[in-house]
């Protein structure tokens, strides 16, 4: 699992060199290639026998005179990891034992490898990258702490990435219960705090590894170097990590401060647990203009002391680069010009900015008409209204008492609509000192404990909203005093996506049951039924001339067609994506179209002919929500973790 491994030294009983023949085949799994070698193991990659599926196969050093004691405390200590479920872990599918003896574990795959291949020595992910990474391990530390299980080794080496690219954290083959003694004590001597080499291990301990981390990730540079193992160990025990602002002169004093608090050499010193720790951190790093405003760190150069540490003595760790995947998460954090009459030159896929909204997926998303608001819909019921082009003056709204699933801006006027997992659907003005419903329509009865999914969304004229979701009908309603005028029926499922014609006569509708449907908007009548999908439709967007319907959903092909074609409808097909297509738009000159999908990315493409014009990687998890700035010039996007980013849409 862990895919390379720096050096480790290690406290129990292991026969380096003994030699050892291995079966091919490990339980029910044939082994592949091997993955990574280290103190405590081997890990290598595994197809299931049967099922045709992979693993990582963990074999810990030949150990093949166990006693039984000793046999019964490693399945006691398995047994304990395997029960270990969260969403930043790697999963322990099986542990066992050779016909020699050999204990092994069987752990889920991490195909996209780790955070050392990401970001390889010596480099500086951005500071948003580094908070999203910490809270992601801290979330994850403060779970198994609660188990009582000390990890014990925390490297950016098992730090994983999964299939949608979300993080998890691995190796727990050689984690520590807080409960036991000292036989299965090992880590990595550049992360260990001193109470671990000295065979004292607690949950302080992953903090302190975490924050050599942090340190790493903020300056290159891992703050205790040496040739030997031993010099690296006497200085985690006894030598006081250089300030980072040597190395980083333009790091804000409060991050240092709570790294370097959290690198003390005593546990009782440090915060009170991880996320504690990491909170701090966050705080630090989004204190006002923080994010907006830091330059970008400079080159990796020690700054000039007394007694300069030699790069000779650097722990050199020898990792594959894949592709361009260190650029995955860069981030221009230079604060966009508030006036915009001088326009500056900027390059397809430049991110203006980026919002970390802190309220969970952030599933809508809504520029102004105008386009100089944003607005976004969490799932922690709130919605959040800031200055489009600079990303500042955030403010934050609780009209609803559950998840935000649509948000629309009135085409006539600054008049929001917003509809929550409940089906209750608000009219309000944001620019109010306090602002209350200027509307409320519950016309829905769909239960929202089961589908989630309601849609809303203006006609043309302003004077008309159009509403759908889990009870299957869209309907139409006047804004002024909610009546009802049309109801459309003929879905069998929840109904995801609803939009009006450009025209505003004709309403289109996307639903789990896999089908398009096309309708009078003034009567409820079906016009059309396009069944292109096999499987649920998540998004549709109309083309601004009005002939054109695009929908997306599970799966990743998105279908473009002639809407005059109500029979047997000829279409175009966009494959861009590796997974399912969450949202789509047509850029305002209808000649572009964009993407965004649980792969990550979100994509530009002609709207003609399908070709890919640019991709964007600033995505670490599933793009929910996308919007265009009216002028075509920007694209705002977000994603499950609550990261909102604005980046340029064209040169």
């Amino acid at each position: 699992m862990e895919l390379h491994d720096t050096p480790k030294v290690l406290f129990f009983f292991v026969e380096h060199g003994s030699s050892r023949v291995m079966s091919q085949d490990i339980g029910n799994y044939r082994l592949i290639r091997l993955l990574g070698r280290g103190a405590s193991g081997e890990v290598h990659l595994g197809e299931h026998i049967h099922l045709q599926t992979f693993a990582a196969i963990k074999l810990l050093h030949d150990k093949g005179n166990l006693s039984t004691t000793d046999k019964e405390e490693f399945i006691k200590e398995a047994q304990i990891i395997a029960k270990l479920h969260h969403q930043h872990i790697v999963r322990v599918l099986d542990f066992a034992f050779t016909a020699q003896g050999i204990p092994f574990l069987v752990m889920e795959y991490a195909a996209q490898g780790s955070l050392r291949q990401r970001h390889p020595p010596g480099t500086q992910p951005p500071l948003l990258a580094i908070v999203a990474y910490l809270k992601h391990i801290s979330a994850a530390l403060t779970y198994v702490h609660q188990a009582g299980v000390t990890h014990a080794d925390i490297k950016p080496e098992n730090m994983l990435l999964g299939d949608a690219n979300q993080l998890l954290l691995g190796d727990f083959g050689i984690a520590t219960l807080s409960r036991s003694t000292t036989q299965l004590i090992c880590g990595t001597p550049a992360y260990m705090a001193p109470e671990q080499i000295q065979l004292h291990p607690c949950a302080a301990s992953d903090q302190y590894a975490l924050a050599i981390v942090a340190y790493e990730w903020l300056c290159g540079r891992v703050p205790f170097q040496g040739q030997t193992t031993s010099e690296i160990i006497a200085q985690q025990i006894q030598a006081t990590p250089q300030p980072l602002r040597q190395f980083v002169p333009g790091l804000a004093v409060e991050i240092e401060q709570v790294v370097l608090r959290a690198l003390s050499k005593d546990p009782a010193a440090r915060f009170p647990d991880v996320a504690a720790f990491v909170s701090a951190f966050e705080q630090a790093a989004f204190m006002p203009t923080r994010m907006s405003a830091l330059p970008p760190m400079p080159p990796t150069q020690p700054a000039a002391r007394a007694t300069p540490i030699p790069p000779t003595q650097q722990i050199q760790v020898v990792q594959p680069v894949i592709g361009n995947a260190t650029t995955i998460l860069r981030i221009n954090t230079q604060p966009v010009a508030p006036n915009p009459i001088k326009p500056i030159t900027r390059k397809q896929g430049e991110t203006l900015y980026a919002l970390n909204l802190e309220a969970g997926a952030v599933r809508a998303l809504a520029w102004s008409p105008d386009g100089n608001t944003l607005a976004a819909g969490s799932d922690y019921q709130e919605v959040f209204l800031w200055e489009a082009l600079t990303g500042t003056g955030k403010h934050a709204y609780h009209l609803h008492e559950h998840q935000i699933r649509g948000l629309a801006w009135s085409p006539k006027r600054r008049v929001l609509a917003s509809v929550c997992a409940e089906q209750l659907i608000h009219v309000w003005e944001p620019d109010k000192t306090d602002p209350q419903p200027l509307l409320t329509y519950r016309g829905h009865v769909g239960n929202f404990t089961l589908g989630l999914a309601c849609v809303v969304a203006w006609s043309p004229s302003g004077l008309l909203l159009a509403s759908a979701g889990t009870d299957q009908t869209a309907q139409v309603w006047r804004v002024s005093d909610g009546t009802l005028l049309c109801t459309c029926r003929g879905h069998s499922n929840d109904i995801n996506a609803l939009v009006w014609s450009p025209n505003g006569t004709q309403l289109a509708t996307g639903s789990d049951d896999s089908s398009v449907r096309v309708w009078n908007a003034h009567s409820g009548q079906e016009i059309a039924v396009f069944q292109h999908h096999r499987r649920k439709v998540y998004s549709l967007a109309w083309s601004p001339d009005g002939t054109r319907l695009t929908s997306a959903g599970e799966g990743s092909h998105v279908y473009t067609w002639q809407v005059s074609e109500t029979t047997q409808p000829r279409y175009t097909m966009y494959q861009g994506h590796a997974r399912s297509v969450y949202v789509l738009a047509w850029s305002p000159d209808g000649t572009q179209l964009a993407s965004a999908s649980r792969d990550t990315t979100a994509q530009i493409w002609r709207a003609d002919d399908g070709a890919q014009q640019y991709m964007y990687t600033g995505h670490t998890s599933s793009v929910l929500s996308l919007a265009w700035s009216p002028d075509g010039a920007q694209l705002a996007t977000a994603d499950e973790d609550g990261q909102v980013r604005v980046w340029q849409a064209r040169s």
